[in-house]
Formats: structure tokens, C-alpha cells, sequence
């Protein structure tokens, strides 16, 4: 059985859109937890080309004045590898927000080659008969507060909540982090 790690962390992204390709990063925020405890936290936006769609604005409340003066991209990849370390990486539909992560280090030159993990898989596999397994459907079946949902930073610390409850799950079962796994 592969030991849970000491130190993990919990991470999103807030994009323009869809296409990890096409569309742009605007903001990253992530936890990290040390036996899982919350004991460091990162969060920053991304200065983008083109501004924010209206979208984008409506879905995550970001705005182009937010985005003034915030590093580029290389920058806030290289502050969030700072952040991160060797850790394993844990997200919400991991490869969504992975595929953004790898899509911008390609373009930047950067190298960010962390295990990462799905916790959408673990809420699948240890919540079958939820009506859906959306994050804020996770927060309220646990009674998790995320105030603000769609903002990176809020949606990782709400999505490390419910993820101590999944490995304590995963614990009890017998079960390994393994088979979640994000291939890459």
C-alpha cells in the first residue's frame, strides 16, 4: 500500500476558458498540508494578454483591475514550483487544471513534473450515489464553507477539507492514493 505523504498539496487554477491551449491563466492558488494540517498557503493572479473575457468575469469575478500589476505567467509558474516543491499535487478534475499547468510551462520553458492526483476519481469512487460530484456539491454534502467559489485560492482550501476526509476513507478501506493517479 502506498503511505499517504507527510506534506501535499491542494491546488486550482481560475483560466479564460476551456482550452488549455488557446486560453490563459488567471489565477492560481493552492494549500499546502503538512499531516493534514493547512500550513502554508499560495495565491496570485496572472497579468494576461487581451484581458478577461466577460465570461470569465461572470463565472469567477476576476477582473482586468484585479490582474494590473500581477506577474506574467513565467513568474507565477515559477513563484507556484517554489511553492510546491517535490510534492504531490491534488486537484478537483486534475487534468483540466494539469493540462493548463503543463500548457503554460511548455510555452515558458518551465519544468513542473509533480505527481498529481484526482480527487474528483476519489470522489467518484467513495461517493457513488451522490446526485453529482461537483466541488461545491462536495461542500455542502460535507458542510465545507467556500464563500467564494471559482477563486482558486478559496476552492483549494474548501477542496483540502473534503480531501482529508477522502484519504481517511481511502485509510479505512485499504486503499491506496495510486489508481488516482493523473497520467502524464
Amino acid at each position: 500500500m502506498l503511505q499517504e505523504p507527510k506534506n501535499i498539496v491542494v491546488f486550482d487554477i481560475e483560466a479564460t476558458g476551456l482550452s488549455a491551449e488557446k486560453d490563459q491563466i488567471l489565477e492560481i492558488g493552492a494549500v499546502l498540508l503538512e499531516d493534514r494540517e493547512i500550513v502554508d498557503r499560495f495565491q496570485t493572479f496572472v497579468s494576461i494578454k487581451g484581458g478577461v473575457p466577460e465570461q470569465a468575469t461572470k463565472l469567477t469575478g476576476i477582473t482586468n483591475l484585479m490582474l494590473q500589476g500581477q506577474p506574467g505567467i513565467q513568474k507565477a509558474l515559477l513563484m507556484f514550483r517554489n511553492f510546491i516543491k517535490d510534492y504531490p499535487l491534488f486537484a478537483h478534475n486534475a487534468s483540466f487544471d494539469y493540462r493548463f499547468i503543463q500548457a503554460k510551462c511548455k510555452e515558458t520553458g518551465i519544468v513542473i513534473d509533480n505527481d498529481v492526483y484526482d480527487t474528483l476519481k476519489m470522489a467518484r469512487e467513495l461517493l457513488p450515489t451522490a446526485s453529482n460530484h461537483k466541488l461545491d456539491t462536495l461542500c455542502g454534502y460535507f458542510g465545507v464553507a467556500n464563500d467564494n467559489h471559482h477563486r482558486a485560492d478559496n476552492d483549494s482550501e474548501a477542496l483540502s477539507k473534503i480531501l482529508i476526509v477522502f484519504l481517511e476513507s481511502l485509510k479505512r478501506r485499504g486503499q491506496d492514493i495510486g489508481k488516482f493517479k493523473v497520467n502524464k
